[in-house]
């Protein structure tokens, strides 16, 4: 499996997914362990994104025998291991996640723990951010936290109701001093602003610990829900998140694309 993710970087992996690779595939079930995971549509365990700035990447941190009530604490000790501990406690909800965690990096080597959350209390965010979440359309759900504990670094991330009408999403992009986003998307969409009419969306927003600038937001997409009438990139090759970035100031639309190996049948 190495050898396909190299193919898709282009390069050689950085040494902290290698490491996670090796902890993978010393698993006890190998008959399943590059198809078992929900982290990526083909099953595989790891996600890689390449972009002009270079690798990001996530994946599993244990392979699947690993028990999921762990997995949290499992990435917190490769974290600390790399240099990269989490110094603040986690927020209730993370900490006692019992779900889905993962671990993922950027192309600066900073890595980054990622938490499934349950239906529950509250995620504890600051009044800036808490009025911008306020403002997202009636129905959204948060699902997953995410925390960078070199950069101090917190995103939130939501699924969205499925919008008739892409305007609803203009109270949070107002609120968090995006609207100039909505140009950016009519222009560089390809659709236009139409093109996600009725689509099944997520949308992140992100904050650093004692900032009160603005947030940053992203959409998210799967790729056969975004673009269906668009190719895999290759053989071997599916896509999976699609990740459109929000500019505040409305002049750009980075689009990011997770790619990841499908795994063989045994």
């Amino acid at each position: 499996m190495k050898a396909e993710l190299r193919a898709i970087a282009g390069h050689d992996l950085p040494p902290p997914l290698d490491d996670v690779l090796d902890r993978l595939a010393a698993g006890r079930w190998p008959e399943v362990m590059w198809r078992w995971s929900r982290l990526t549509p083909s099953g595989c365990p790891v996600e890689l994104t390449p972009g002009p700035d270079g690798l990001s990447w996530a994946a599993e941190v244990a392979p699947p025998e690993f028990p999921d009530s762990d997995r949290l604490g499992e990435v917190l000790r490769v974290l600390e291991e790399a240099g990269q501990p989490c110094l603040e406690p986690l927020p209730g909800p993370v900490a006692s996640a019992r779900f889905g965690a993962w671990i993922g990096g950027k192309p600066d080597g900073r890595l980054k723990v990622y938490a499934e959350l349950a239906d529950g209390p509250p995620y504890p965010m600051p009044e800036p951010i808490a009025a911008v979440v306020a403002r997202l359309p009636v129905g959204a759900r948060p699902r997953m936290a995410g925390a960078e504990p070199k950069t101090g670094k917190t995103e939130l991330y939501f699924r969205l109701p499925m919008l008739e009408d892409p305007l609803d999403l203009l109270p949070v992009l107002l609120e968090s001093g995006h609207e100039a986003a909505v140009r950016a998307l009519e222009e560089h969409l390809p659709g236009g602003l139409g093109r996600l009419r009725g689509r099944r969306l997520g949308l992140s927003v992100a904050w650093h610990s004692g900032s009160r600038g603005r947030p940053r937001l992203a959409l998210f997409a799967s790729a056969r829900t975004l673009f269906p009438e668009e190719p895999e990139p290759r053989p071997g090759v599916r896509r999976g998140l699609v990740t459109l970035g929000l500019d505040p100031e409305g002049l750009s639309l980075p689009v990011a694309v997770a790619l990841s190996p499908v795994p063989a049948r045994p």
